[in-house]
């Protein structure tokens, strides 16, 4: 995907907030060393990232909202986006086994080339 000079500021902005946000599921992943995955509330900062990356507006139908679906792989992290109803369940609320089902569902193809990506440094 090739980004015009404006969406590639854009996103030099968002970075240090995306960071911040990412940074919180590397430290749920600390505290929860059982688990493998994690499903949050998406941020704004994320949010305006995927706009900018996409050339659009992404906006979830109405009384929905965008969720994030962290895995944790050797390595590193793999996130993935969906909508789904406001107020549903986030964070340890989520069982272990749910939020893998939801990550299978929603992770595109190159969400499944980072993993191996992931899975492959992990093992140097």
């Amino acid at each position: 995907m090739k980004l015009t000079r404006n969406q590639r500021r854009q996103l030099e902005k968002l970075a240090p907030h995306v960071d911040r946000v990412t940074a919180t599921d590397r430290a749920f992943f600390e505290q929860h060393p059982d688990r493998l995955h994690r499903v949050r509330l998406t941020s704004q900062a994320e949010i305006a990232q995927l706009e900018t990356e996409a050339g659009q507006l992404l906006q979830p139908p109405m009384g929905w909202c965008w969720f994030s679906i962290i895995r944790k792989v050797p390595g590193g992290r793999v996130r993935v986006f969906a909508t789904n109803r406001q107020g549903a369940e986030t964070g340890l609320d989520v069982p272990e086994d749910l939020a893998n089902a939801v990550f299978e569902t929603v992770a595109p193809p190159s969400a499944r080339k980072a993993e191996a990506a992931l899975r492959g440094r992990g093992r140097v």
